[in-house]
């Protein structure tokens, strides 16, 4: 074949390669994407948990001292109240509240819920090390911590594959039929957990080629979901304009 054929297919097989950089790299991609959904799940379960175990010690806490220590009515004591009911209600709720938090700390809500999520780094380095690799977490700004309750770091929606192929151009009536659903992530990727390469096995040049190929992988992806995210909340509101006109 001619000298430029054979030097691209050439190429093309390097890169197909095993062993070759791009292909290595592509593989810390998705290492890295599957350790980012873990850690976006612990990270969840981690505040629900410690959610629920403040409440709860708030809870015996605050029975705590309405039942041993707030200074009576009548001015007769500490603890308790002169009313019936209300001593019978305080005694309760406390009872209720330190089974509850023994119970949590019993039945091993502690440990799979708060101790578990906060050494997954750690516990992956350990194993990545003989890999020569390391796990960080990207620290954000403060303010991010207002951002929690509104944006989805993972949500995965069932996409029309006629919305994925941009040259298609079959319309919602059809899509099922033909193309199907694809379960995607639309959301933004490429935060929070990031794979570094450790600088003694690995040349410069790889770990700079590394970094590129990362940022360009996400950029060029967090574009492609946000023209997805348009195009579905497009298609949202086209079937329910469909839906109106069908009431009348």
């Amino acid at each position: 074949p001619p000298p430029q054929v054979a030097n691209l297919h050439s190429s093309s097989t390097i890169d197909s390669a095993p062993c070759s950089p791009t292909q290595t790299y592509l593989n810390l991609l998705i290492l890295e994407s599957s350790l980012r959904a873990q850690y976006i799940a612990l990270r969840a379960r981690l505040r629900l948990h410690l959610f629920l175990l403040v409440a709860l010690w708030a809870w015996v806490a605050g029975f705590t001292y309405l039942l041993f220590f707030r200074p009576r009515e009548d001015g007769s004591g500490a603890g308790g109240s002169i009313y019936w009911m209300l001593e019978s209600f305080e005694k309760l709720s406390w009872c209720g509240g330190v089974v509850t938090l023994g119970l949590f700390y019993g039945t091993g809500m502690y440990d799979r819920g708060v101790r578990w999520p906060r050494k997954l780094v750690p516990t992956a380095n350990r194993g990545l090390r003989v890999l020569n690799l390391k796990v960080v977490i990207v620290k954000e700004p403060w303010w991010h911590i207002f951002r929690y309750f509104r944006n989805e770091r993972i949500c995965y929606r069932l996409t029309p594959r006629d919305i994925l192929d941009a040259s298609s151009g079959t319309g919602w009536n059809g899509h099922a039929a033909r193309h199907g659903l694809v379960d995607e992530d639309v959301a933004p990727a490429g935060d929070l957990v990031k794979v570094l390469l450790l600088p003694k096995p690995f040349t410069p040049n790889f770990r700079e080629g590394w970094e590129t190929y990362r940022l360009e992988y996400w950029e060029k992806e967090n574009a492609r979901r946000a023209e997805l995210r348009q195009a579905l909340q497009q298609r949202q509101r086209e079937v329910a304009r469909k839906r109106k006109r069908g009431w009348f």
